[in-house]
């Protein structure tokens, strides 16, 4: 194993994947001869003697650190460009963090308590040092504790019983300089974590009283829809109601204020026709003003607030969906009463603009209707 580690450690990535296939194969065979290893048709039926999981746990962790070093992106990947999509080097290496994936997933069959002593020790390494680690690095860590998720069976109980996957959690959003990144990388990685673990916010009530805020906070500020990366802002506005979805009762009380918080980025645009540039086939483009938001991107948040105005008590239930209406229809009213001349100067923008608003407020009254059917369906709304 010496010779496989040092081959999987070598710094061309040509020559540390060619002992992927072995160690896949290892990993799925090993299982079977480690005593007490949960198969016990495979221990009834061995062919040759059995070994501990004391005797394989140098094995193991050592493929772990391994692991984590080579699955971080390298300086040369060129991310989300078209150019390298069907790139050879690119395929690879993608192939390459596949596989090391599985194995990683496999470890946790032969050693369960190993593999999360081992995200646990490399999440609290990443906290303590997180200003002297590269971003892909980051991104390395934070990718694999979210793969982590996939060995549970139920992640609810397991985050109800506060397991490993529980106390990572905290110390991820504990630590401010991870979850106030600046990277895109790091930002996407975060957004996926908060949506698969968030819902211990819900399971534990006290864990969101401390750390509930603090989310909303990040995805509605510069490492969530408004960051700098467009990346990042589609992802976070299209994770914005994933998020919210198991712990509605707790942010109702915040609704009003994370309204004012995106409001700028709801409103509808006015943008001339003469500045939005015609296909070939006669269909205009989709322009956004620098600021702004794609309005699938609106959509979304839309959905965010309407699936919380649904679960609010009923004397606020209807101001709180004026207030979210409110803009959009303030905007098809101007549109209503400005001069006829002002309009056929420019009827494809204005058109364009009253679509864009009626498209807006349809999705959010769609949203709240879906929701508020499904809760008197379960006899939840009276």
């Amino acid at each position: 194993m010496s010779f496989v580690f040092w081959f999987l450690s070598h710094q061309e990535y040509q020559i540390s994947d060619s002992v992927e296939p072995f160690l896949t194969q290892f990993f799925m065979k090993l299982r079977g001869f480690v005593a007490g290893g949960g198969n016990d048709a495979a221990e009834k039926q061995a062919p040759c003697h059995m070994v501990s999981r004391e005797q394989v746990r140098p094995i193991l962790v050592n493929t772990l650190q391994l692991i984590i070093q080579r699955i971080a992106y390298p300086e040369w990947f060129q991310h989300n460009d078209p150019r390298f999509e069907e790139d050879e080097r690119h395929v690879a290496f993608t192939e390459f963090r596949r596989s090391l994936t599985k194995i990683y997933k496999r470890i946790f069959l032969v050693d369960e308590t190993l593999g999360f002593q081992f995200i646990q020790a490399s999440l609290t390494q990443l906290t303590q040092q997180v200003s002297s680690v590269r971003p892909m690095e980051v991104e390395a860590v934070l990718y694999l504790y979210k793969e982590t998720g996939e060995v549970v069976k139920d992640v609810s109980h397991h985050l109800q019983n506060s397991g490993p996957l529980a106390s990572c959690f905290v110390q991820l959003v504990e630590c401010e300089a991870l979850i106030r990144a600046d990277h895109w990388a790091v930002q996407l990685s975060l957004i996926e974590l908060y949506v698969r673990y968030g819902r211990i916010l819900a399971i534990h009530t006290e864990l969101f009283t401390k750390y509930g805020q603090r989310i909303l906070e990040v995805f509605l500020g510069a490492q969530g829809i408004r960051s700098s990366d467009a990346r990042v802002v589609t992802r976070a506005c299209f994770m914005l109601p994933r998020l919210l979805k198991p712990m509605k009762k707790q942010v109702v009380p915040f609704v009003v204020q994370m309204y004012e918080a995106m409001k700028d980025l709801l409103a509808v645009q006015y943008i001339p026709s003469s500045l939005v540039p015609v296909h070939a086939d006669g269909m205009p483009s989709q322009v956004v003003l620098k600021g702004g938001l794609k309005a699938e991107d609106q959509g979304c948040l839309y959905e965010a607030i309407s699936s919380l105005i649904i679960v609010m008590p009923p004397e606020q239930m209807r101001p709180a969906l004026q207030l979210l209406l409110k803009d959009p229809a303030g905007n098809l009213t101007d549109i209503l009463n400005a001069p006829p001349a002002k309009v056929a100067s420019d009827v494809r923008g204005y058109a364009s603009w009253a679509g864009t608003n009626i498209k807006q407020s349809q999705m959010s009254a769609s949203h709240f209707q879906q929701a508020k059917h499904k809760l008197l369906l379960t006899g939840r709304l009276p």
